[in-house]
């Protein structure tokens, strides 16, 4: 999978973890103690260079969705299918 893919897939899958805890990725960042837009759509590239979530930003979602870092891989490995 090339770069630009698997940073899809790694944003697909907070998005569906969102879903999977009944809300936005903006409630889910929210719950988690973060920013609200940090998670925005808008937010995910910087003109042509990608953003990724830090390790932080993840580890605050697993905390407050009780999710691993297993499952997001699951996630992001079906967002890549």
């Amino acid at each position: 999978m090339s770069t630009p893919a698997v940073h899809a897939a790694l944003w697909q899958a907070i998005d569906d973890l969102a879903a999977r805890n009944g809300c936005s990725a903006s409630g889910l960042a929210i719950r988690a103690g973060l920013d609200a837009t940090c998670l925005n759509k808008s937010k995910r590239t910087l003109g042509t260079a990608l953003r990724w979530p830090s390790t932080v930003t993840l580890a605050r979602l697993f905390d407050v969705t009780g999710d691993s870092f297993d499952v997001t891989a699951i996630l992001a490995a079906r967002a890549g299918e």
